[in-house]
């Protein structure tokens, strides 16, 4: 899908010399990577709150700690056996995403501030 829209942005942008990279901001579009990012983390944003579908909350759990960290309401990560049903499983993935995403995405309270402000974000974390 990725390579698909590579192709359409070069269409779009008329230049085939360009590094791709550079490609979506001239054509004002983000990587389709960037987009399933934000929808995950919008997700995992749900269930952390207690607004999200009830069959996603098992996957996520928020690790009590007792100590103060730099970390806000950071979640446990999973323990897997293999790469395929357990590394790309939608509990492991969103855990580290969630783990990783800056704290003032964290801090909204309503889901529509948090895509708002996912909207600016070019997923340069991962």
């Amino acid at each position: 899908m990725e390579k698909l829209q590579e192709r359409a942005v070069r269409y779009v942008v008329c230049n085939y010399q360009s590094p791709y990279k550079e490609l979506p901001e001239k054509a004002c579009v983000s990587k389709l990577f960037v987009d399933q990012l934000r929808t995950a983390m919008c997700e995992v944003f749900k269930v952390v709150n207690d607004i999200g579908p009830d069959y996603l909350k098992k996957y996520f759990t928020i690790k009590d700690s007792f100590y103060v960290t730099r970390a806000t309401m950071p979640l446990v990560l999973p323990k897997f056996r293999s790469a395929t049903y357990g590394k790309r499983n939608c509990g492991y993935e969103g855990t580290l995403f969630w783990n990783n995403l800056e704290n003032y995405f964290k801090f909204n309270k309503f889901v529509k501030e948090f895509r708002y402000q996912t909207l600016r974000w070019d997923g340069s974390v991962f």
